[in-house]
């Protein structure tokens, strides 16, 4: 959605109040103004779009036990969860939209912080499993990256429901992963979770 600058002449006790709410809501004043202007003339900017998405998303992974984190960016949210692993690791998954659709729509980061080399390897040799099961299953339809500790995937084609999509794939790759720390070597018990995903449908990609 394009954006111009405008001038407005505005009340000062309506500007003070204006940048307390923006404040307390993490935003600008002129995104803030902007929000106020669009719900009133029922238009839906990036904005309030991500907002519905990350309002689902939060809902939904709140109910699966998921730890959410208070968000700080209209365009980014942080996930967390745990594993049963000596070292106690905690994966974060963080969740950015695209305001340019063009761009896909969003990315899921997977993280891991740890200098363990055991762990990291491991963490490793998941994501590549993760990946393979992608490519295999999705034709290479998919954009993906590995880096040490880190996975990012790009979401590029939908369902209406994004919300859903995305913590559907989450969960389910949380799942596979919590299966992998439990037995690494136990291959067939992701790809029957990952194929279980699959036969519900498609929903992003």
């Amino acid at each position: 959605m394009k954006r111009s600058v405008y001038s407005l002449v505005l009340s000062d006790d309506v500007i003070e109040a204006i940048d307390n709410m923006a404040y307390s809501l993490g935003t600008s004043r002129s995104n803030l103004i902007n929000q106020i202007l669009a719900e009133k003339v029922s238009l839906i900017t990036p904005e309030k779009r991500m907002d519905n998405i990350f309002s689902q998303i939060e809902k939904l992974m709140f109910e699966e036990c998921y730890q959410i984190q208070e968000r700080q960016s209209d365009s980014l949210m942080y996930i967390r969860s745990s594993i049963k692993y000596k070292y106690r690791p905690t994966v974060r998954y963080s969740v950015e939209l695209f305001r340019n659709s063009s761009d896909g729509i969003g990315q899921l980061k997977v993280t891991f912080r740890t200098q363990n080399q055991m762990l990291l390897k491991l963490i490793d040799g998941f994501f590549n499993l993760w990946t393979d099961l992608e490519s295999t299953y999705l034709n290479d339809r998919i954009s993906s990256l590995i880096e040490v500790g880190r996975f990012t995937r790009v979401f590029t084609s939908t369902s209406s429901d994004i919300g859903v999509a995305i913590s559907e794939y989450i969960h389910t790759f949380d799942t596979a992963l919590k299966q992998y720390f439990n037995n690494p070597n136990d291959i067939s018990s992701i790809k029957d979770t990952y194929e279980k995903y699959l036969s519900n449908g498609i929903t992003i990609i």
